[in-house]
């Protein structure tokens, strides 16, 4: 019996080539389209969240939330980099 997706002789339930049942075809079609719906709704989500902060109301005169928003998410994802390149891994 061969695997549906690569062709390779089956020694066992999965494929050792790609990983697949037998019986299953990889469906490049659906998972390009879900991939897609899911970046959109982060970027969506994203939108909303910023959306949110700069509407937030009772800051003192003067002060700007979007901009302290991206600002303060900037210093931590520098501060991530600069972190694993000191210990050499990814925080997990």
């Amino acid at each position: 019996m061969r695997c549906a997706n690569c062709g390779a002789l089956l020694a066992g339930p999965f494929c050792h080539e790609c990983g697949q049942e037998p019986s299953r075809r990889l469906d490049p079609m659906g998972s390009f389209l879900r991939h897609g719906i899911s970046g959109l709704l982060h970027w969506t989500a994203f939108y909303l969240l910023l959306m949110i902060v700069e509407r937030v109301p009772g800051g003192p005169p003067g002060t700007r939330p979007l901009v302290d928003f991206l600002l303060s998410a900037m210093a931590l994802v520098y501060l991530a980099a600069a972190l694993r390149r000191v210990y050499g891994q990814a925080w997990t």
